[in-house]
């Protein structure tokens, strides 16, 4: 049977996608099903996980109504999400015009900044932390903590603790600066000419032509910091997940149920950010 050129490439085509599509089928649907159907089981190391015994809703109850920990983890990590997606986008925003500028070493600069996403591996982030790595050696003196205690008094650890936080949130931000850069180079050149025409100053030019450009990137990295932030290394959900799962109580049902409550949020917050910010997000073409 002779192919028309449109079969051809249509097969092609799902030649190519075969692999991805497998994949996906076994590494994530087929384990995403079982996760579900676990979390209305008493699923555990010591059932049977074949067949573990079904029981309704439990585990959702258990998880609101007993398990005192789980929901102020949840709690907690909403409000870092509000505190840190915030400067992890201003930083990443503001590095990328400064990378975009014509200075010598610019490759050197954005390499910097993205050098934490190739070595920050969870394994290697935290040993690092286990290291102290997460402290500001400038801060590390007897003589300057003794000088900040002077002015903070009783303050001083919370203000200690903010300023190693920062450090660690603008470490995150390599895989913003970067698509930020790209969005920068995407913008038209002769809008900034036509507006630097109308004497509009640079402030102006940031506000009306860079800004309103960017939204479709600063849509993708506001989705990709929420879901980064999410599935964190040092997420309190996460870790309290696994260590329900591989610790002393090797239970399967009830993380389970944990981890589909923990997905229904981060899905809610993230369609709702991406409707919010796509109704005033304007792309190139339209009118």
């Amino acid at each position: 049977m002779r192919l028309t050129l449109r079969r051809r490439q249509a097969l092609t085509g799902l030649l190519f996608i075969s692999i991805w599509v497998v994949g996906i089928a076994v590494f994530l649907f087929l384990p995403l099903i079982r996760n579900i159907i676990w979390s209305f089981t008493d699923a555990a190391m010591d059932t049977n996980l074949d067949h573990p015994t079904f029981i309704g809703a439990a585990n959702y109850v258990e998880a609101f109504v007993i398990d005192a920990e789980f929901v102020p983890l949840l709690l907690e990590t909403l409000r870092n999400l509000f505190i840190d997606a915030p400067v992890i986008l201003i930083f990443s925003l503001a590095v990328a015009l400064l990378a975009e500028q014509k200075l010598p070493g610019q490759g050197f600069f954005r390499a910097v900044f993205f050098l934490p996403v190739v070595i920050g591996s969870a394994a290697i982030v935290g040993r690092l932390f286990q290291l102290q790595g997460n402290n500001l050696t400038l801060l590390q003196g007897q003589q300057t903590q003794d000088f900040l205690r002077l002015y903070l008094g009783e303050n001083l650890p919370a203000f200690m603790n903010f300023l190693n936080r920062i450090v660690f949130v603008l470490w995150r931000s390599g895989v913003q600066i970067m698509i930020f850069i790209a969005g920068l180079k995407s913008i038209d050149p002769a809008l900034y000419e036509a507006a630097q025409m109308d004497g509009a100053s640079a402030w102006t030019r940031f506000w009306k032509v860079t800004l309103p450009m960017l939204f479709p990137v600063l849509s993708i990295n506001v989705v990709y910091t929420i879901i980064d932030s999410f599935t964190d290394y040092f997420n309190g959900v996460m870790n309290y997940i696994r260590d329900i799962t591989f610790g002393s109580q090797l239970r399967f049902g009830y993380p389970s149920a944990l981890g589909n409550i923990y997905f229904i949020v981060i899905f809610i917050i993230v369609v709702v950010v991406f409707r919010v910010l796509n109704s005033r997000t304007f792309y190139g073409g339209e009118r």
